[in-house]
């Protein structure tokens, strides 16, 4: 992709490049493979929400604002991405800081039994309330 980016700004194209699919994200977008393309570079999740976005690029009011929001969202990640990461420390010192616990029998509470439970004739209706289906009906925005 960073490649593909890199040949489009040679050879001087004007087009905005979108990316997407599974293995893509945001934040590889904006550190990757924007900073080697001059012209707008979108990262979009899957297809069914690619609509809105070119519908955007090729509005000639929303444009503008649309491709300045990219701009500053993607700076923002890069940012984030170079800053400083948290000092780790070695397993010796995490080891002896770590926070004193003293466990108790009486604390630790016990299954009534070990054994798997199977329940073969639960009946549907009353899980049904308890399933969260939003997963299976999520649109793109």
């Amino acid at each position: 992709m960073v490649h593909v980016a890199k040949e489009m700004e040679r050879l001087g194209f004007k087009l905005p490049l979108l990316i997407g699919g599974a293995t893509t994200s945001r934040a590889h977008t904006a550190v990757k493979i924007a900073p080697h393309y001059s012209e707008p570079v979108v990262h979009v999740l899957d297809a069914s929400r690619a609509v809105p976005v070119t519908t955007s690029l090729l509005s000639e009011e929303g444009k503008p604002l649309f491709v300045a929001e990219h701009r500053a969202d993607y700076e923002r990640l890069r940012k984030q991405h170079a800053a400083p990461k948290q000092k780790l420390v070695s397993l010796k010192e995490a080891r002896a800081r770590r926070t004193p616990i003293e466990w108790r029998a009486e604390d630790l509470p016990t299954p009534p039994s070990q054994a798997f439970r199977v329940f073969d004739e639960f009946p549907l209706e009353e899980l049904r309330e308890f399933i969260d289906w939003t997963p299976f009906f999520i649109r793109g925005s």
